[in-house]
Order: C-alpha cells, then sequence, then structure tokens
C-alpha cells in the first residue's frame, strides 16, 4: 500500500509549507494550485508515453521517470491538502468510498 502521508513525511510538508508562507504569503495557495496544473501536466505526458508505446514498463528509466512524476503530484499536492484544512483520515475515507462506489457499479455490469 502507498502511503505517502507518513508522520515524517508530514512533518518535512509542514515545515516546508511554513517556510513557503512566510516568503509568499497570502499568494501561497494560488502558487502551489498553479504548481499542481504543471505537475499534473507533467505526469500526464509521462503516462501518455506509456500509452502511445513511447515507454516501456520494463524499461528502468521509463520507470524511473514515471516515479518522479508521481512523487512529484504527491509532493504538491499534500500541501494543497493542508492549505484548505482537509485531513488525511477524511482523504482516506474519501478514497475508499469512491473505490468501493466503482466495485458496486461494476458488479452491476
Amino acid at each position: 500500500m502507498i502511503n505517502p502521508f507518513t508522520t515524517k513525511f508530514e512533518e518535512v510538508m509542514l515545515q516546508f509549507l511554513a517556510m513557503q508562507g512566510k516568503k509568499q504569503g497570502n499568494k501561497l495557495l494560488e502558487h502551489r494550485i498553479v504548481l499542481m496544473h504543471e505537475e499534473m501536466a507533467e505526469l500526464s505526458q509521462v503516462l501518455c508515453k506509456f500509452a502511445r508505446g513511447k515507454a516501456n514498463l520494463d524499461n528502468h528509466t521509463d520507470i524511473y521517470n514515471l516515479m518522479q512524476e508521481i512523487a512529484d503530484v504527491f509532493v504538491v499536492i499534500y500541501p494543497i491538502i493542508k492549505l484548505f484544512g482537509i485531513n488525511d483520515e477524511d482523504i482516506a475515507t474519501t478514497m475508499v468510498d469512491k473505490v468501493n462506489r466503482a466495485i458496486v457499479r461494476m458488479e452491476g455490469m
């Protein structure tokens, strides 16, 4: 199970967010949202390479690049979660609910 939101990760990210907040003030959320768009676009580009056959699951470099982009998205989304005051447990519960709804839809097919 992937759980990037470990205690150590949270400590480091909250420290980073505090430092960034001092530097950017009330523009912090806006900056993080723009950055999120950029990182999701980069992840999308890497995933499209796999879909088009230009990247390969057996190629360690391709997998490494994918892993880097996934990590970038996690690193950018976590401060956004915190800036909106959402807690990790609510995110986890929502994710489980969404997967359960998908299972129910698939069972009905």
